[in-house]
């Protein structure tokens, strides 16, 4: 049997920069003075708790470790120069937090615990966590960059097998030049990225009239039975290492040759190829 399987075939379901404050307080059990909760950045995830795809550049994934006084402890993220225009206007920003951000459900004291937060502001901002105790508050913070995109053209997305996948916009990143997405070409959120293959050098490598790109993996919010003990898990995409997926500078369009893989890399397929613009 062939065991190269098209993408329809096996689909069941169709459907940056941190800095973290650290406390030596806090770190030994018990006798803690003060309430405090340090924050560190950790790995993002794949999906969020109900299965949706997480979004790296929005998306900040945390861990918060509290002290022997910490009672609660409040979260909220922030433009910085809205952060910075509070402060400087006098305002007690710790309490703000308290009024206005969110209490983390079950997070007391000598405890840890991992918080997904969704960025709004695009830019820099702060991410700010008080730890309480009655009156005494703590803040602590981790910095988060949202990075900003430009709309360069929408147009259909295609397959050569199933046609048109659906209308997307075809983004550049205003960071890294190099750097581009289709927003939502697997559903909601589910951004399929792109960067322009550079040589050792750091020149562009180009292939007949565009340039040869690398397909970030992405969930599709498809899944599959695995046969080996029949669960229902995750399909990803990825460039496909032996093909050329092309951008075309001139007309902002794509092609793209992907493999169907898990959530391991373990292949499971490919796809006929995938369009923008064409």
């Amino acid at each position: 049997m062939n065991n190269k399987i098209y993408l329809s075939a096996i689909i069941v379901i169709a459907t940056c920069f941190t800095s973290c404050e650290v406390d030596s307080e806090g770190t030994e059990p018990g006798g803690d003075s003060q309430p405090v909760a340090t924050i560190y950045q950790i790995a993002l995830p794949a999906t969020d708790n109900s299965g949706k795809a997480t979004d790296v550049d929005t998306d900040a994934m945390l861990r918060i470790v509290t002290n022997s006084a910490t009672e609660h402890v409040y979260i909220l993220g922030e433009a910085l120069e809205s952060r910075t225009e509070r402060i400087s206007s006098g305002a007690d920003y710790a309490q703000y937090v308290v009024d206005n951000g969110v209490l983390i459900d079950g997070l007391g004291a000598d405890a840890s615990q991992d918080y997904l937060l969704r960025l709004t502001d695009m830019g820099q901002n702060v991410i700010t966590v008080v730890a309480t105790r009655g009156a005494d508050k703590t803040m602590r913070t981790v910095d988060f960059t949202c990075a900003t995109w430009t709309t360069l053209r929408s147009d259909n997305f295609k397959n050569a097998d199933l046609g048109t996948w659906r209308n997307v916009e075809l983004q550049q990143s205003d960071v890294d030049k190099n750097k581009y997405r289709l927003v939502n070409a697997f559903g909601t959120s589910v951004n399929l990225v792109f960067c322009i293959r550079t040589d050792n050098d750091g020149n562009t490598v180009s292939y007949g009239d565009g340039l040869e790109v690398d397909v970030e993996k992405t969930l599709t919010g498809m899944t599959y039975t695995d046969p080996a003990d029949d669960k229902t898990k995750d399909i990803f995409v990825v460039g496909l290492e032996d093909e050329h997926s092309v951008f075309y500078t001139d007309d902002n369009s794509l092609e793209l040759q992907l493999d169907v893989v898990n959530a391991e890399g373990e292949w499971l397929g490919y796809t006929s190829k995938f369009t923008f613009g064409k």
